[in-house]
């Protein structure tokens, strides 16, 4: 018997990997992109559809014009509100959280993630409970506070084991 998987499926398996993972999919976004996404919003209506566009556009701007990013945050938690969805509400939180990251405002971005952490905890969200402890490690470790930097790494591992979220392992490795 041969390997359980090919070459060809390892290799067909990294560009899902880069473009699935939250560092590769936020430096693919360019502003036509981002263009497109708004020119959707405006035609869509109150319902998931566009709450996980809100969440797209701020995803968007982490890494290209951030500041515009937040000017979403409000409309997309009242429309999180209306439909009454945590998880959505959780996910905005985050990429907020992600753009204070991105400014260099810890203090914010900290706050943020651990709101984004606290409804997943609440929710039973496992994945996303990693992938938001990520990002606090990345906010601490930016900010040059290490230890508590790995201690959330370390939390985030653990976690997606749990839960066999290799992406998040592999980043919180990273």
């Amino acid at each position: 018997k041969g390997p359980k998987y090919s070459i060809k499926k390892f290799f067909l398996f990294i560009p899902w990997v880069a473009l699935l993972s939250p560092a590769g999919f936020a430096q693919k976004i360019e502003p036509k992109t981002i263009d497109s996404l708004l020119a959707l919003l405006k035609k869509a209506k109150d319902d998931s559809t566009k709450l996980n566009l809100y969440v797209a556009i701020i995803h968007g701007h982490v890494n290209y014009k951030p500041q515009e990013g937040l000017a979403y945050e409000q409309a997309a938690l009242a429309l999180a509100q209306k439909l009454n969805s945590k998880t959505g509400t959780a996910r905005i939180i985050h990429k907020i959280g992600r753009i204070y990251w991105r400014m260099g405002n810890f203090k914010e971005a900290l706050k943020n993630h651990f709101e984004a952490l606290d409804i997943y905890t609440q929710a039973g969200n496992k994945q996303n409970e990693g992938n938001v402890m990520v990002a606090i490690g990345q906010d601490y470790l930016d900010n040059g506070k290490y230890d508590e930097a790995m201690t959330y790494l370390s939390k985030a591992l653990q976690i997606s084991k749990e839960v066999s979220d290799t992406i998040t392992m592999a980043t919180a490795c990273d």
